[in-house]
């Protein structure tokens, strides 16, 4: 290489490192003054808006005190206090004696600031204890009836003998064959659809056998059966009403817990859920995150702990603390294994104990998609721990709501509430007239 080629190569080298150095002399943070660290210019431009919305929630008088997050209320109230403190005597005699200016303020100097400060304490604390309340349950407008039972009614029983009877006049040999093959392939059980066929056969042979009449008598029938058990779940005195749930995984105890508990907090009433199912970890999390959602107690027990002596003791604190109601979970595996059978026998004996007379309600909740298996759990509950009511959930999901009559009629439990849709509030308390109206 020629001794210019190196000049040139070095020259270039040179300018690389010197563009470096500017580089890394830029990069270098401001030095810190007395009150911190310096913010670059253009920090200071983008934090402008925000630093001046913050001075202006600060300079608002305490009473305008609606709209504020919890953290502008609690920055509001370190603002006042401090403002306060400052401006106050006390204050001035306290850094007059850290100058070495004077003797130590006297008690009563140094607290003269206190009626202020407490004045503005219980302003600002009025209005954290609204926003430290739980947050209001999520409760959109609750499903119609109607439109609960859409697939019950137009897929289920009803809406198929609807169709054998469209268009016809009056029942045949034909036509009864078909109502037969109905209602022994629908999901209400093989007694009940026995009932109904010999009503019907009743009714031929008085004479009535047009098409309408026929259609009123099974309205009549349908009705007569439910609110023969017509029952509805009512909170007494006791101190506490406990509600003891049971039933098999996945039928929905734990929402309708969740409902239920929504709905005895809007009456007023102080709830307090305990989650008995130990078995399961997210059944635990799962009722917890219902009792944040609804604002209401939560007592929970150790994993895997005996849930027998973990609903005793959530009864026991609900008793010192004043709940109203209790509301108790249970595990639920298959309802044909003895050892969940003992298991809630167990249960029951640990509600007595801890307080006279409970569980003062049974409710075992059932899932309308089973159809007829539902007819099977409800037996078997109902013959381990004496089940004193239903809930049937998942009925806007299923044709087989129909469900309802067989378990009515073959072991005359009454329903409590039925489920027709997904929010808070479609958990409906039962009520045959309009269950029938919203079928037929």
């Amino acid at each position: 290489m020629s001794e210019l080629t190196y000049i040139i190569l070095g020259g270039i080298a040179l300018l690389l490192v010197i563009g470096a150095v500017v580089a890394l002399v830029r990069k270098k943070p401001a030095l810190p003054d007395k009150r911190g660290t310096q913010p670059r210019l253009e920090d200071t431009r983008t934090q402008a808006p925000r630093l001046e919305q913050e001075r202006a929630t600060l300079d608002r008088p305490l009473e305008d005190t609606e709209g504020l997050s919890l953290r502008e209320l609690k920055a509001a109230r370190g603002a006042r206090l401090s403002d306060a403190y400052k401006s106050s005597e006390a204050a001035q005699a306290q850094r007059e004696y850290r100058k070495g200016a004077q003797e130590a303020p006297s008690g009563a100097e140094a607290t003269q600031v206190e009626p202020v400060l407490r004045e503005e304490r219980i302003d600002i604390e009025d209005a954290l204890s609204e926003e430290d309340a739980a947050p209001a349950v999520d409760e959109p407008a609750p499903a119609s009836l109607e439109g609960g039972l859409a697939r019950t009614r137009d897929a289920g029983f009803i809406g198929r003998l609807a169709n054998v009877f469209k268009g016809k006049e009056r029942l045949d040999d034909a036509l009864i064959e078909s109502i037969e093959e109905v209602l022994f392939t629908a999901d209400i059980g093989a007694s009940t659809s026995q009932y109904l066929l010999e009503v019907i056969e009743t009714s031929i042979a008085k004479g009535e056998s047009s098409i309408d009449q026929v259609w009123a008598l099974l309205r009549a029938e349908c009705e007569q059966i439910l609110s023969a058990v017509d029952k509805k779940l009512v909170v007494t005195d006791a101190q506490p009403f406990v509600i003891l749930f049971v039933g098999v995984n996945g039928v929905g105890k734990t929402t309708t817990i969740g409902k239920l508990a929504a709905q005895y907090q809007r009456e007023g009433k102080k709830v307090l859920m305990i989650a008995g199912d130990t078995f399961r970890a997210a059944a635990v999390q799962q009722l917890e995150e219902w009792s944040k959602r609804v604002g209401c107690g939560f007592h929970r027990g150790e994993d895997d702990a005996e849930p027998s002596g973990v609903i005793f003791g959530g009864i026991e604190r609900a008793k010192s603390e004043g709940y109203d109601v209790v509301l108790a979970d249970t595990a639920g595996r298959l309802h044909t294994r003895a050892p969940l059978v003992d298991e809630l026998k167990k249960i029951v004996r640990a509600c007595a104990k801890a307080t006279d007379g409970a569980p003062h309600e049974t409710v075992l909740v059932l899932d309308a998609n089973t159809g007829q298996n539902a007819i099977q759990q409800a037996r078997m509950f109902h013959e381990a721990v004496q089940v004193d009511g239903l809930v049937l959930s998942k009925l806007d999901g299923t044709a087989k709501g129909g469900i309802i009559l067989g378990i009515s009629r073959e072991l005359s439990l009454p329903v409590y509430y039925i489920g027709i849709g997904e929010g808070v509030r479609d958990l409906r308390p039962f009520d045959p007239e309009e269950f029938v109206d919203a079928l037929f």
